[in-house]
């Protein structure tokens, strides 16, 4: 389980969160929703303990994740950012083997074990093929399919991901979906995905957590908090809902006249 409590982030006097209580437990598929600088990656680097000075709860599994070693986070939660930066030319699967570091012993080698679990990561994300290559020579849709391999390697039963579809071509963000729906149904993994695009969020996630300027102001199943009047609400824009003979909605921002 993972929850929120009057979390509140603040940087010098200006408030990134304020006040958001929520609540994920397994078996959870919630997409993050806001207009840019709401707060969403911000929430992700707190519940990654990336960030600790904050104030209100945050909890992973009822510890106090601010008081707790990144490894041992580690070890229950995984992260797919919107980029990552690498400062030495490491290849693919050395990348996605650093997955396996959290259940590591200091100075040790990879095991045969480590290798199976980053190679079964690997092809499952599609980017068992270029395993070899350097970090640096992929195309950023190909390096995102090994971030997420990365985050796989550590089994984790939490996945946070940060905008994981924005380099992705259409084919990959509907392989990526169908993964992560896969993972959360199968391997039992709950997912927390931060998603510009509504069409994907009304299609895969269960429920919808959205944040406006800091504030979390919509929370529920997906089917009722998206809405035209809601859409309206969180991004201020008008937004037509339109259903398919397959009984999905799909949502279209009106033509300016």
């Amino acid at each position: 389980m993972i929850e929120t409590k009057d979390l509140t982030y603040s940087v010098e006097d200006k408030k990134i969160l304020e006040g958001v209580t929520f609540r994920m437990e397994q078996g959870d598929f919630v997409a993050l929703l806001g207009p840019n600088g709401s707060g969403k990656t911000t929430l992700i680097k707190i519940l990654s303990g990336v960030y600790r000075d904050y104030s209100g709860a945050a909890n992973l599994n009822l510890m106090h994740i601010g008081r707790m070693r990144s490894r041992g986070i580690a070890q229950f939660v995984s992260v797919v950012p919107q980029e990552a930066h690498f400062a030495f030319p490491f290849t693919a699967l050395e990348v996605v083997l650093m997955g396996r570091q959290a259940f590591q012993k200091n100075f040790s080698f990879d095991s045969a074990e480590d290798l199976q679990i980053a190679s079964r990561a690997m092809e499952r994300t599609d980017c068992r093929q270029f395993a070899d290559r350097k970090i640096s020579t992929l195309s950023g849709g190909e390096k995102q399919r090994v971030l997420l391999a990365r985050a796989l390697a550590q089994k984790p039963r939490f996945l946070l991901l940060d905008e994981p579809a924005s380099h992705l071509d259409l084919k990959h963000q509907g392989d990526l979906f169908r993964l992560l729906v896969d993972l959360n149904r199968s391997d039992g993994i709950a997912v927390l995905c931060v998603v510009h695009d509504l069409n994907l969020a009304s299609l895969y996630a269960k429920r919808l957590l959205c944040l406006k300027e800091g504030r979390l102001v919509l929370q529920g199943e997906t089917g009722e908090v998206l809405t035209e009047e809601n859409i309206r609400k969180v991004f201020g824009i008008p937004c037509r809902k339109l259903a398919s003979p397959d009984g999905h909605s799909y949502f279209f921002p009106e033509r300016v006249q």
